[in-house]
């Protein structure tokens, strides 16, 4: 875990920039490159499976995106500026495709949209956090946000610390040793009992947040969700992982590998902790 003090701090940092400015820029940019990594990361595997991708065009979209979703979040009119701009990245492919012919296809098309889409479309839920807000919550939209993403990161990034020593130290009991052979259930609910206790503790250290404000017993089973989900997103990386027979992802990231290592579990938290904020903490889209 050698990358995760330095990150914690970095993630503080832009988090106050944003706050000063109201906005996600700074976010999205932090976003933008580590999906960037990710996309190419993602098209390594590919390669490894001698598949084709379109892999500049792909890391410049997967960046590129992130940006217009957070203009279309802070946008007054709510344009849907990111699907405009999917729409040209789609384009652009089968474009590259008709100048290679009629070779690898469904590889090439398939496994570039899937880079892209894998990461930008569940990561961008993570900006749209940012402009969420509970109605009736002491802080405005600027620090109800803030407060919700660095919460999310934190107690996701805990679970999966605490999953982590507890499966070193007490997991016998393996989830799927086929796709993830470290992975143990006593792990599972450790990072659970890890997560659900983090955000315990930011209700009680922090009285006037917008989640102490929702409570106790609809803020407690996202600890659940976020360990379910995070081992989700884990295991879905540990198949790309085996089929493309590799280890690592990469090593972008001292401690973790590489970049979809650090994001795996946060892919499929994002946007069950979006809608779960909405459906039933009544969390509403910022004006």
């Amino acid at each position: 875990m050698l990358s995760g003090v330095p990150l914690f701090f970095a993630l503080i940092g832009l988090l106050g920039v944003d706050v000063y400015f109201r906005c996600g820029w700074a976010l999205a940019g932090v976003l933008a490159l580590f999906a960037m990594f990710g996309v190419r990361e993602f098209c390594r595997f590919a390669a490894a499976q001698r598949k084709e991708p379109f892999r500049r065009w792909a890391i410049v979209f997967a960046g590129v995106l992130f940006f217009a979703t957070e203009y279309a979040l802070s946008a007054p009119a709510r344009v849907s500026v990111e699907i405009a701009v999917f729409v040209v990245f789609m384009l652009g492919v089968f474009l590259w495709q008709l100048r290679r012919g009629a070779r690898q296809v469904m590889d090439s098309v398939g496994a570039t949209i899937l880079a892209v889409g894998y990461f930008w479309f569940f990561l961008a839920f993570i900006l749209r956090l940012r402009h969420l807000q509970i109605p009736g919550a002491p802080l405005d939209w600027a620090y109800q946000g803030i407060e919700l993403v660095f919460v999310f990161f934190v107690a996701v990034k805990i679970c999966d610390i605490a999953g982590l020593l507890v499966g070193k130290r007490f997991g016998y009991r393996k989830i799927s040793p086929a796709v993830s052979p470290h992975k143990s259930w006593e792990g599972f609910f450790g990072g659970m009992a890890a997560s659900v206790a983090t955000l315990a503790l930011v209700i009680v250290l922090h009285p006037q947040s917008a989640l102490a404000h929702c409570g106790y017993w609809k803020i407690l089973p996202l600890g659940v969700l976020f360990s379910v989900f995070g081992l989700f997103g884990d295991l879905c990386e540990s198949l790309f992982k085996r089929e493309a027979q590799l280890k690592d992802a990469g090593g972008a990231l001292p401690g973790y590998g590489g970049a979809m290592d650090m994001l795996d579990s946060l892919t499929f938290t994002a946007p069950i902790c979006y809608y779960y904020l909405i459906y039933v903490c009544g969390a509403v889209p910022a004006n």
